[in-house]
């Protein structure tokens, strides 16, 4: 979810108003750094799940409130929890094989910079209205976020980084990856693991 939006309807604002609302969002940023541990100890996803779920909290703050103290706090929520940024990256980035992983960040990347092209067809094709680009994307970001809760797993490698290297939690991710992707392979939850990956007894087959 994109920040630039935020600012579009305070363009008609006071500049000392516009000003003071941005310096919240890079306060917020700058305490964010408290929240870095994280991932290492709740997990890539429980992270994620408290992280954008304050960044939808914020967002709505940010836009439907007419109140500027309100947008204020908005736009700090907004910057306090960016390690939305680079959680959902490094979670992301976790979930593919290593010879996907270029592919899996630049789709990332392409996915971000898009909410802009989007908006521009909203307003070029449908109706220049920045009410309606905001309703949209909010919506659609609730959407994913749910979609993230229900479907996402936890990462594979953080359950082994955590369990060791015989962590059914993990092969049960793995295995259900595999059953979302349409494989019929399964991972045997005796399976033993060096890295991730690689089982160690070469003895395992795959079913």
């Amino acid at each position: 979810m994109a920040n630039w939006y935020f600012t579009l309807e305070l363009f008609c604002q006071n500049p000392l108003s516009y000003v003071s609302i941005a310096s919240f969002y890079c306060f917020g940023y700058a305490c964010g750094v408290i929240f870095f541990f994280l991932p290492d100890q709740l997990g890539r996803k429980k992270t994620l799940m408290l992280a954008l779920g304050m960044n939808i909290i914020a967002m709505y703050l940010a836009i439907y409130d007419q109140r500027i103290p309100v947008k204020k706090f908005g736009f700090f929520l907004n910057g306090l929890f960016h390690i939305k940024n680079s959680g959902s990256i490094i979670h992301s980035l976790e979930m593919v094989p290593d010879v996907y992983k270029n592919a899996n960040f630049t789709g990332l990347l392409l996915f971000e910079v898009s909410v802009v092209f989007y908006a521009c067809l909203v307003f070029y094709f449908y109706s220049p209205s920045i009410q309606l680009v905001f309703d949209i994307h909010f919506i659609l970001g609730v959407g994913m976020y749910l979609a993230y809760c229900l479907v996402v797993p936890e990462s594979p490698r953080w359950l082994f980084q955590r369990d060791g290297p015989k962590s059914k939690d993990a092969i049960n991710v793995l295995n259900y990856i595999a059953w979302f992707n349409g494989s019929s392979k399964r991972i045997p939850l005796d399976a033993h693991f060096d890295i991730i990956g690689q089982v160690v007894n070469e003895s395992i087959i795959l079913n």
